[in-house]
């Protein structure tokens, strides 16, 4: 198959994975898919401040909130969440919560909030990895950190082909989002919408996944420099 940008059916866009981007955060990180761009920060654990209403829980919760920058789009009228914003969240919250070890923080919350400062396919994708990262920088428990990738169907149902940008998505015939936490090898979110058949959909799942791993050595990658970036200069031995 033919994409616009040249790449191959399993080529991914060019990447920029950071840590570490807000000051006033426990912990966050940038992600760049090709021109989608998403930024998360990690605050807590702590009480919530309307902690009061909330029910008692033994274990830790999480919050998640998605806001969409709107240029140069129609700006939105007032607070009000727009119903993609709604999804994303929902979305990021049940791909990344099972992986947190909630009873480490009983009856705090760890607020997530993501911002996705430009849209161009993939864009659960991006939250999704943004938001791994930046727990791990949080120093928030994980079982493992997830990963995730998205795939289309070609129209006509004849091919697929990894990281769309969003031409891709809108001309394709179906996407599949997939998170994965590749340590336990337990699959924690995965979507579908379009016309598929049934051993199209087995095949872009397979994609996925070998997709959340390759992707999965890149969040490793940027934690580990991360973590030789912040580590302290030796003093020279004393004379």
């Amino acid at each position: 198959m033919h994409r616009q940008d040249g790449r191959g059916p399993e080529e991914f866009r060019p990447a920029c994975l950071q840590q570490g981007v807000l000051t006033r955060a426990q912990g966050s990180a940038f992600v760049e898919l090709g021109r989608t761009k998403a930024m998360v920060g990690v605050f807590g654990p702590r009480e919530h401040t309307d902690q009061g209403r909330e029910p008692y829980s033994s274990v830790g919760r999480t919050t998640v909130d998605v806001s969409i920058v709107t240029f140069p789009r129609r700006p939105k009228m007032g607070p009000r969440k727009t119903r993609e914003e709604v999804h994303l969240a929902s979305l990021v919250q049940e791909a990344v919560t099972s992986s947190i070890l909630l009873d480490r923080f009983p009856k705090l919350f760890v607020d997530i909030n993501c911002t996705v400062l430009e849209s161009d396919g993939s864009v659960a994708t991006a939250l999704i990895l943004a938001t791994s990262l930046a727990l791990a920088h949080a120093g928030i428990e994980m079982k493992d950190t997830v990963s995730s990738c998205t795939v289309c169907l070609e129209k006509g149902g004849t091919g697929l082909f990894i990281d769309p940008d969003g031409d891709e998505e809108r001309k394709s015939s179906g996407t599949v989002i997939v998170a994965v936490a590749p340590a336990s090898g337990q699959m924690t979110y995965i979507s579908s919408w379009g016309s598929w058949t049934e051993d199209m959909m087995q095949k872009a799942i397979h994609m996925a996944v070998g997709g959340c791993i390759h992707v999965h050595s890149e969040l490793q990658r940027t934690m580990v420099q991360q973590e030789m970036d912040t580590e302290p200069a030796m003093a020279p031995p004393a004379r």
